[in-house]
């Protein structure tokens, strides 16, 4: 289904995709707004229980593909400040350590920073930075370092708030002074692979946990642009007064119409009198 809405110097199109799951019908509501200076994308998510089903609902939400297809196209897309992506980002060796440090404690920074550190046999599986990325695109920034820069990030902010030796990171927004790094949470290679069978299997779990957490915070946190809002409503707006035009006119032409049938009528009646 696909609805469009034009005004002056702008236009949206609102694109609704419906798709079927065991668990239940999952919606995805994407919406493109083009102006004179920019192109904007906000895309909703619903996800509901089967048909004639109560009783608690088990989905498993990750980024859309429609939308990575989106992000794919141009890499100058922005949530705010922050650049979007559908790959890892890299920061290996010492210099690269510097430019996380800045983006992890930058004061406009409004995405999650998933930090996938390395071992000597690289991090949990060889692909759990590329299926982050692709799992969380638009609603977190994935980054994967080595040693050199896990290393140089720890000394320079204290071991509190580091990420190493194969461990996982989850660095909320706002990270200044007097943050507490627990409420930054961090998950050992040791940790994962203790409470799973295999090494693959931890990856999907904590995959799935983030995703879950991430996700369901953003239903919250990620409103639609306010541009769309004005597109949409200016359009409907117009086309309601457009709609009121033709009623008014309508009706004008009714009540002429009648009037002219009573003139006549009556200058039928003065007619049969007069002759």
């Amino acid at each position: 289904m696909c609805s469009r809405s034009h005004i002056e110097g702008a236009s949206l199109a609102e694109h609704l995709l419906h798709e079927p799951t065991d668990s239940g019908p999952i919606q995805t509501d994407v919406r493109l707004g083009f102006t004179d200076s920019k192109v904007l994308v906000y895309c909703e998510l619903r996800a509901g229980s089967p048909p004639n089903w109560v009783g608690p609902v088990t989905l498993d939400i990750r980024c859309p593909k429609v939308v990575r297809s989106i992000l794919d196209g141009c890499n100058d897309w922005k949530l705010g400040e922050v650049v979007l992506s559908t790959k890892p980002f890299k920061f290996f060796g010492a210099k690269d350590a510097l430019t996380l440090d800045a983006v992890i404690w930058h004061n406009d920074r409004n995405l999650p920073i998933v930090c996938i550190s390395q071992d000597q046999d690289g991090p949990l599986t060889g692909d759990i930075a590329e299926r982050f990325a692709a799992d969380l695109s638009g609603l977190a920034i994935v980054a994967l370092i080595d040693a050199d820069t896990a290393w140089t990030l720890t000394r320079k902010r204290g071991k509190e708030w580091s990420c190493f030796n194969g461990a996982i990171r989850l660095y909320w927004p706002k990270v200044g002074n007097g943050a507490d790094p627990l409420d930054h949470p961090l998950w050992t290679k040791h940790s994962l692979l203790t409470s799973a069978a295999s090494a693959d299997e931890a990856s999907h779990r904590i995959r799935q946990q983030l995703r879950r957490r991430i996700l369901g915070l953003s239903a919250f946190s990620v409103n639609e642009p306010a541009d769309l809002r004005h597109i949409r409503d200016t359009f409907r707006a117009k086309k309601a007064e457009e709609e009121r035009a033709v009623l008014v006119e309508r009706e004008i032409c009714l009540l002429t119409s009648e009037a002219a049938l009573v003139v006549t009528c009556l200058a039928a009646k003065l007619a049969r009198r007069w002759w």
